[in-house]
């Protein structure tokens, strides 16, 4: 309250279209429902990643199936804007499984799905389970397929991809992230929170003490100035994201002449792939394409 109270004092938050809230379902409670609606809050955001709890328990996860059940007997009374998190490629997980677990979220009153795939970081418990041999993770083409899969039911039920990992009913796409896809200034607020202006980037400081001493001061972040390299790179990652694709021409735009040939070679050759579309000069990745976005990104910049 005290965090939002001030946030209002500082900014006009009266045309705010979206206000969304992150939430762990295993720590959500009715109260907490309350207490966001009444705060202004217009969108909550849950991870479920699965709804099957053998799998939750083998990532080392607390989180139980019938929380996120009983949750969603609560959730609706308070919220009209609701997305759930799932994760795709987890270990251990029956094609069955994962099915069913997009059945019962279409049945749910929700109205975004975000799905990722899974990262598995170094030196985490799963990392070297994973090494041991204890964890085997699906192959690359099982994940394609049920990524396609996946995309096919949501669409069918309702749910249109405007993004790589993001599937929303017609009118509820988040406003939030499509700002950063489409490149927009955004402010970020508290330790190690990233800001953007359009040209420069800026980190606030990660260590407590450091940004704690500098924030009186109003000089608690070091920042950035985007090189042309990272622009042309960030325009593309983020443009190629999207379901819609982004303009061929403003990629060009940022690229020097000398590398607008092999860009454009470049571009014929994950057609021809079938990794990418071209349609009104705009370049768009097919389904296998976004299941590959890091490669072709690195393949267009090479």
């Amino acid at each position: 309250e005290e965090l939002i109270n001030t946030l209002r004092i500082n900014f006009d938050l009266s045309l705010l279209k979206e206000f969304t809230i992150e939430a762990n379902p295993m720590d959500v409670t009715e109260k907490h429902l309350k207490t966001w609606r009444k705060l202004g809050i217009n969108r909550l955001s849950m991870g479920a990643q699965i709804l099957d709890d053998e799998v939750l328990k083998n990532l080392n996860r607390c989180q139980k199936t019938q929380v996120v059940i009983d949750l969603m007997n609560i959730v609706p009374k308070y919220f009209d804007n609701i997305s759930m998190d799932l994760i795709l490629g987890l270990p251990g997980v029956k094609n069955e499984v994962w099915k069913k677990t997009l059945q019962t979220l279409a049945l749910w009153p929700i109205n975004h799905i975000s799905i990722y795939f899974l990262t598995v970081y170094e030196k985490t418990k799963l990392y070297f389970r994973i090494k041991q041999g204890e964890i085997t993770l699906p192959e690359e083409k099982e994940q394609v397929l049920l990524y396609e899969q996946t995309v096919n039911f949501l669409r069918e039920n309702g749910f249109k991809q405007y993004e790589i990992s993001n599937f929303a009913k017609p009118g509820f796409e988040s406003v939030h992230n499509i700002g950063y896809w489409d490149f927009l200034p955004y402010k970020g607020f508290g330790l190690s929170a990233s800001s953007f202006d359009g040209i420069n980037r800026f980190m606030n400081y990660k260590n407590l003490s450091k940004y704690l001493d500098n924030a009186v001061l109003g000089n608690c972040f070091d920042f950035e100035v985007l090189t042309e390299e990272q622009r042309v790179m960030e325009v593309l990652m983020l443009g190629l994201r999207q379901g819609k694709g982004m303009d061929l021409h403003r990629v060009l735009y940022l690229l020097k002449d000398s590398s607008e040939c092999r860009f454009l070679d470049k571009i014929k050759d994950l057609k021809s792939e079938g990794l990418i579309r071209v349609f009104n000069n705009r370049i768009q990745l097919t389904l296998k394409g976004m299941f590959l976005e890091n490669e072709v990104i690195l393949d267009l910049l090479s």
